[in-house]
Parts: C-alpha cells; sequence; structure tokens
C-alpha cells in the first residue's frame, strides 16, 4: 500500500512536471516575449521537488519495514540467550552444595568437572551446547 500510494504521487508530481515542460516549450516565444523562463523553471523544479519528497518518503517507510523485518530474527535470538543463560544461571544456583574431591571440601555445583568425575555431583541438565542447539535446530 505504502509503495502504491508513493508510486501515485510520484506519478503526479512528475506528470505535473512534465505538462509544464510541455506547455513551456510549445509556447516557448510566448514564453520568452514575457520573459518568463525563470517563473516556469521555477514551476517545473517544484514539481520535480516534490516528486523527490515523495520518493524519499516512500524509501523511509520500506527501510523502516525492512529494518523491523530483518531485526526480528535477531531479536528472537537474543531472547533465546537471554533464557538459556538465566535457566543454566538457575540451575547452577539450585545444584550449588559442599562436597569433599582429594580430600579438600569446597561449594561446588554441577558445572564443577572434578567433583562431577568423582562421582560426588551429578552433571548440568542444560549446558550452553543444549542452548546453542535449541536456538539453531
Amino acid at each position: 500500500k505504502v509503495t502504491t500510494e508513493a508510486a501515485g504521487n510520484m506519478s503526479t508530481a512528475y506528470a505535473k512536471a512534465g505538462g509544464t515542460a510541455s506547455e513551456t516549450i510549445s509556447e516557448l516565444r510566448t514564453v520568452c516575449a514575457m520573459n518568463a523562463e525563470p517563473k516556469q523553471e521555477d514551476k517545473y523544479s517544484r514539481n520535480l521537488e516534490e516528486a523527490r519528497k515523495a520518493d524519499v518518503r516512500k524509501s523511509a517507510r520500506v527501510g523502516f519495514a525492512n529494518g523491523l523485518l530483518f531485526s526480528a530474527g535477531n531479536f528472537m535470538v537474543g531472547i533465546g540467550f537471554i533464557y538459556g543463560s538465566v535457566k543454566m544461571a538457575r540451575q547452577l544456583e539450585s545444584t550449588a552444595k559442599l562436597v569433599t574431591v582429594n580430600g579438600i571440601e569446597y561449594e561446588s555445583n554441577c558445572a564443577d568437572y572434578d567433583a562431577v568425575a568423582a562421582g560426588q555431583m551429578d552433571a548440568c541438565e542444560v549446558s550452553g551446547g543444549n542452548v546453542l542447539i535449541a536456538l539453531i535446530a
């Protein structure tokens, strides 16, 4: 709708400019006799300026629409990363406990590979790789 409307406005403005040029050329003797060349030139330029403004408005609207369209995917990926990060952070917080590995006691969570390897802790259910696979697949 936007491009059709703008094309109609541009077409009308170009038609006015063309009419002005045609009128000036067909009545060239009269225009020259009355020293009206600058006035006709200004009239022609105003009509061309209207066409240019209509084209700029159309381009701005189409550009904005394309920006929304192509940014939607980036927004979805960003939201997915935020969701995955929050989910992983909650899991790390909920699995925190004291473990003993090689006689040393410390607080650990499911991301501690030494505690997982020693069998004192289960591995995390959610990982960065799982989040990436969910986003891409």
